[in-house]
């Protein structure tokens, strides 16, 4: 590999490197790979890449674990192509969970075994085909698996752009996703059924002795190891993301919601045991820990906490709300809390500086961590067993898209360079941890990437927490 180029370059809010190198093929010849920018080396910086326009930056980036590239978009007219989407998402899913990016084309290394992003291959948004996607997933992939699709257009390329399709990890204790159908040396669906999952920079299927092994020995211990500590027998299966997603309409339709943006947090029990809705409803149980919340300020702070107004009983759940918040504990034990992001909550004060669509990042940190310290402290330990938290955005994006500054200087957090939402609804889960400073910080990750920043830029937070007293000292200030 020989050094051709190095030079300085100035890339928005970031300083990086160019370097052009020749790189050996393994048939000899040589490949020209103009390395951009710095190779990307998280998720949060591939995603900030497109959405912040700056394709180029990907070039260099190998492949990995979490992040696999394709020069097209999926052929999902095809059978092949439907085989391999559930194929990927499935093997991601199987994993760790990844980032599968359409519009870039790789080369292998032979210096070093990898493939590298060696040009980018926007495409024409019609070729995406998101809904038959999604449909392919339904149909071949078993259990559902989670994805998210967003769509970044490509600079000064217009109705072309890029692809990322998000794979969320399943639970553990649901693993293995499989694809449903086989594909024959035809490129045709046959009957059958295999594991794949990601290993390294590859996809490889489970050996059919690891299945076995799988079914007659790991899955017994699983159940055994759920079983043992659960009290009470019965249980009902964890919410679908349409469920989910028909929990939020519902509170949108109540509190007229529709056109507003929104930003909510949910939490999702894998199982809730009998006797969750007396511990509902009962004065000393959960109804009483929505009366006497612990929160940081009372009812003067960014927080679901009502003074003198107690939770009403809706649709068999608790419910506290008011025209710009709510909180509601379902009587499926799942909760969803909202706050406008409006001048009326998550933007507060932000008109006085002629901003009215920015977040206020102080309300949104205090919102954000006021919701896990009250779900992760006083209901999670209700129900025994794995919890799901999810945040979503919805219509952040329109005439007026919300923004958001990273707010690095704790002093004055409430200034600095300004990052639109790069999607309209944004959806993301991960495993709860049950400690309200490191799931606040699992959260803040997501809504910063959706501006294609990184939680660690949000002045409250220390060493992949939201440090409560660092929100505490900023809250007394404003």
């Amino acid at each position: 590999m020989t050094l051709a180029v190095i030079r300085s370059i100035g890339a928005p809010r970031r300083l990086a490197f160019s370097i052009v190198v020749n790189v050996p093929r393994g048939d000899g010849s040589h490949v020209r790979l103009d390395f951009g920018a710095m190779p990307m080396i998280s998720r949060t910086e591939v995603v900030s890449a497109l959405a912040q326009s700056r394709p180029d930056d990907l070039k260099g980036t190998a492949e990995n674990g979490w992040l696999d590239f394709k020069t097209t978009p999926y052929a999902v007219h095809t059978e092949k192509g439907k085989f391999e989407l559930a194929k990927d998402v499935a093997a991601f899913a199987n994993a760790q969970g990844g980032l599968l990016v359409c519009g870039a084309r790789t080369v292998a290394l032979t210096t070093e075994a990898k493939d590298v992003v060696e040009e980018l291959t926007p495409f024409p948004k019609e070729l995406a085909k998101i809904q038959n996607c999604r449909d392919v997933i339904q149909e071949y992939v078993l259990p559902p698996v989670t994805t998210n699709f967003t769509w970044y257009d490509a600079p000064a390329k217009e109705g072309c752009g890029y692809l990322i399709i998000e794979v969320e990890p399943l639970h553990e204790q649901a693993r293995y996703a499989m694809v449903r159908k086989m594909l024959s040396d035809k490129d045709k669906f046959t009957e059958g059924w295999s594991i794949p999952v990601r290993h390294g920079d590859q996809t490889v299927f489970l050996h059919p002795n690891e299945i076995y092994y799988l079914i007659n020995t790991t899955q017994q211990s699983r159940t055994g190891a759920r079983a043992a500590p659960v009290a009470i027998a019965s249980t009902t299966p964890t919410l679908s993301p349409a469920d989910l997603a028909a929990g939020r309409r519902e509170l949108e339709e109540l509190l007229d919601w529709q056109d507003t943006p929104v930003l909510y947090w949910q939490s999702t029990p894998s199982r809730v045991p009998d006797g969750f809705l007396e511990q509902l409803h009962r004065p000393d149980g959960i109804r009483h820990h929505l009366i006497n919340q612990e929160s940081l300020r009372g009812e003067q702070g960014f927080n679901f906490m009502f003074a003198y107004v107690p939770p009403k009983a809706y649709e068999g759940g608790l419910l506290l709300s008011d025209s710009r918040r709510a909180l509601w504990v379902r009587a499926d034990g799942s909760v969803i809390a909202g706050a406008v992001a409006t001048g009326d909550l998550l933007c507060w004060a932000m008109n006085q500086q002629g901003d009215s669509a920015r977040l206020n990042v102080i309300a949104l940190s205090e919102a954000n961590l006021e919701y896990f310290r009250w779900v992760d402290r006083f209901l999670l330990p209700v129900v025994d067993g794995q919890w799901e938290h999810r945040v979503t955005a919805k219509r952040f994006t329109g005439e007026e898209p919300r923004l958001l500054a990273p707010g690095a200087n704790p002093v004055f957090p409430m200034i600095g360079m300004q990052n639109q939402a790069s999607s309209a609804d944004w959806d993301r889960a991960w495993l709860a941890a049950g400690d309200p400073e490191v799931d606040a910080f699992q959260a803040l990750s997501q809504i910063y990437a959706l501006f294609g920043l990184a939680a660690s830029q949000n002045p409250f937070t220390t060493d992949g927490r939201v440090d409560t007293e660092k929100v505490r000292e900023a809250t007394r200030r404003s």
